[in-house]
């Protein structure tokens, strides 16, 4: 959920840290067929600076049994809160991939869906807008269980001018922080881990078979790891501009270009409950582990060559 503050900040330093934004409370209405209840909760802020004039939020608040209807009360109205019941279907890794927005690199996401599924992630991707023929595309994939496809709308306020507030321009990053933290409490319950990733970034476990091994296999038995940080290496990939497409020729491709000065985490779900956007700013009783025996592949450019002719 995210909550235009206006002028009523607090001092940077508390709030990167997971303090209070202020004294607000937010109040929800819940109802089930038998009963209904009105409940109080803080939140604590997300998002580490005021460049935005939205920002992220989280909060808890506990409601009845089998609700039917969730609402956020103010002084003169209700807003009725869309949700979902989380999955309990058993994921181990879930990769939730960033916001994509005027998407048409098919082949990204072809690579990255295959070799997630290879050893043993789950691509759950929040989609604002694509090509047709690469949605059609990651539709028949979603079919088949191999990803899940959330969509992810601008954000729109009845009856106020865009001129006044215009949530697409002020929010960071087409909102990358909510829908972060958004996948890791779906799958909180589901999942051992979680990775926030783009779509370009690859993972190939190295030092285990799949990835809940090689991710269990780092943390040990350190109990205080809350997530883990993977550096990212840039690469060129070249493809071929047709439909005859192999992941093993852009595999092959490769080429690396440098160093990547932003890696990406994978958050162990037990040690967390809302992210910032690719980290975690706040952590209140844990650390991060920095991943030195492999690295994420990061497909920064894509070069296109002719029809292939020996296919």
């Amino acid at each position: 959920m995210s909550i235009n503050l206006g002028q009523n900040k607090k001092n940077y330093i508390d709030l990167q840290f997971g303090a209070l934004t202020d004294s607000t409370d937010i109040v929800v209405m819940s109802k089930n067929k038998t009963s209904g209840i009105v409940s109080r909760t803080n939140y604590e802020r997300i998002t580490p600076h005021d460049n935005c004039m939205m920002i992220s939020i989280f909060a808890t608040v506990q409601l009845l049994p089998n609700p039917e209807f969730i609402s956020m009360v103010s002084t003169d109205q209700i807003t009725l809160i869309p949700y979902k019941i989380v999955s309990y279907e058993k994921k181990p890794v879930v990769f939730c991939v960033s916001p994509v927005y005027v998407s048409e690199q098919w082949q990204n996401f072809l690579m990255a869906v295959h070799i997630f599924k290879q050893f043993g992630g789950h691509m759950h991707i929040y989609l604002v807008s694509a090509v047709t023929s690469f949605f059609e595309l990651m539709q028949e994939y979603d079919k088949s269980g191999y990803v899940t496809i959330q969509p992810w709308s601008r954000m729109l306020f009845p009856y106020v001018p865009g001129s006044i507030v215009d949530a697409y321009s002020q929010v960071e990053f087409q909102n990358t922080a909510a829908a972060h933290t958004d996948c890791l409490l779906q799958y909180k319950e589901a999942a051992d881990f979680v990775a926030l990733f783009n779509l370009n970034d690859i993972l190939i476990p190295k030092i285990a078979p799949t990835y809940v091994e090689e991710f269990h296999s780092l943390i040990g038995n350190r109990s205080d790891v809350v997530y883990l940080f993977y550096e990212s290496i840039n690469y060129q990939a070249t493809v071929f501009n047709n439909t005859k497409f192999f992941i093993e020729d852009m595999i092959s491709s490769l080429t690396e270009i440098d160093r990547g000065h932003h890696g990406k985490v994978v958050i162990n779900t037990q040690k967390l409950n809302y992210t910032y956007m690719y980290r975690p700013v706040y952590l209140k009783d844990g650390s991060s582990l920095d991943v030195t025996d492999n690295f994420i592949t990061h497909l920064k450019s894509i070069v296109w060559v002719g029809l292939r002719t020996n296919a």
